[in-house]
């Protein structure tokens, strides 16, 4: 614990920092002593591989623990110790894909999912945010991909979002961060409605309306996910016109009320714009690319009463230059135009 929290706040770049409360020199010697430490971490669990059957290691407490803290730094430092990282890798997915088919009842009756870090179910949880750096990285990528755990993955989300939508938040936006990066970087396994891109797709369709009142961030993370999908399968979902046009209205609304210089309610606890604006941007470029497809969705759309609201944010804003509105008003005046083609 103590040497996580050490590379937490080593990791922090605010004031409070421990570099700014004990120096450069300091923190930089805790720093190293953190990476020498990790690589026994590593040391260890290469001899444990050759050890211990898969099952027995996800119940040995040495071997968990180490999980825990290679995990808590790969998730901060994300470039270091690269050489090490790899060739460890394969294990670690060979242990998360082991958990999760052994203990996944036990992740379901996880409270908040974070409650029992002795639990051998919790070496999935550890690696889900080293998994959102991995997913974006080419090599780790095809190694997460070569294990299938993009499979286990996606029955944890499914299971989440169908009983644990109210006490798993951040792990839902986490694996939702995690198929994003994979969608946007393999379109073709996208765009395959065989894979677990397909019934992901149908999930989140269905799903979405629950989730309309769920923190903003969340929101976005499902939207955008959604689209990227959608986009990708276009060619198939396009025949469910009725639900197909029901979730691109349900987008469309999102995008409005998330956006705080569009739309502000009184006594709503909006997030920082930063916390979404790229999710927002990257969900509503897959939105238009879609629409420019489909006359069906053009027709529905066109008469939704949150385009009227956009058009008099763009008649009102018309000769605002400033940094935050100029890109909202650009992609907005794009969406205008692909309505009216």
């Amino acid at each position: 614990m103590i040497i996580e929290n050490s590379i937490e706040s080593i990791a922090k770049s605010e004031d409070d920092s421990m570099v700014s409360q004990l120096g450069e020199n300091v923190a930089s010697k805790i720093l190293q002593t953190i990476t020498g430490t990790v690589k026994e971490v590593v040391f260890f669990l290469d001899e444990m591989k050759e050890s211990l059957q898969l099952p027995d290691a996800c119940k040995n407490l040495k071997i968990l623990a180490c999980i825990r803290l290679l995990c808590a730094y790969m998730s901060e430092e994300t470039q270091a110790l690269e050489k090490e990282v790899v060739k460890i890798a394969p294990y670690m997915l060979e242990l998360a894909m082991t958990a999760f088919d052994f203990h996944k009842d036990e992740l379901l009756s996880l409270v908040n999912f974070k409650d029992d870090k002795s639990n051998p179910a919790m070496i999935f949880m550890f690696l889900l945010p080293v998994l959102c750096h991995w997913s974006a990285d080419d090599k780790l990528r095809a190694m997460l991909l070569e294990a299938d755990l993009h499979r286990a993955l996606w029955g944890f989300l499914s299971m989440l979002l169908k009983f644990h939508e109210d006490t798993a938040f951040e792990t839902i936006e986490t694996l939702a961060g995690i198929f994003i990066n994979i969608a946007i970087t393999e379109p073709k396994l996208a765009s395959d409605p065989q894979t677990v891109f397909g019934p992901m797709l149908e999930l989140i369709m269905l799903k979405l309306s629950e989730y309309l009142t769920k923190p903003v961030q969340l929101l976005m993370n499902i939207v955008t996910l959604g689209l990227i999908l959608a986009r990708a399968q276009l060619h198939i979902q396009v025949k469910n016109a009725d639900s197909i046009g029901k979730f691109f209205g349900q987008c469309l609304h999102c995008f409005y009320f998330s956006c705080p210089f569009l739309c502000i309610k009184e006594g709503q606890k909006m997030p920082q714009w930063s916390q979404i604006s790229e999710l927002w941007f990257v969900g509503i470029d897959n939105f238009m690319a879609c629409v420019v497809e489909s006359k069906e969705l053009k027709d529905v759309l066109n008469g939704d009463k949150v385009i009227q609201e956009m058009m008099k944010f763009l008649e009102k804003n018309k000769a605002n230059e400033s940094e935050d509105i100029k890109p909202i008003s650009v992609v907005l005046k794009n969406l205008m135009m692909v309505l009216d083609q």
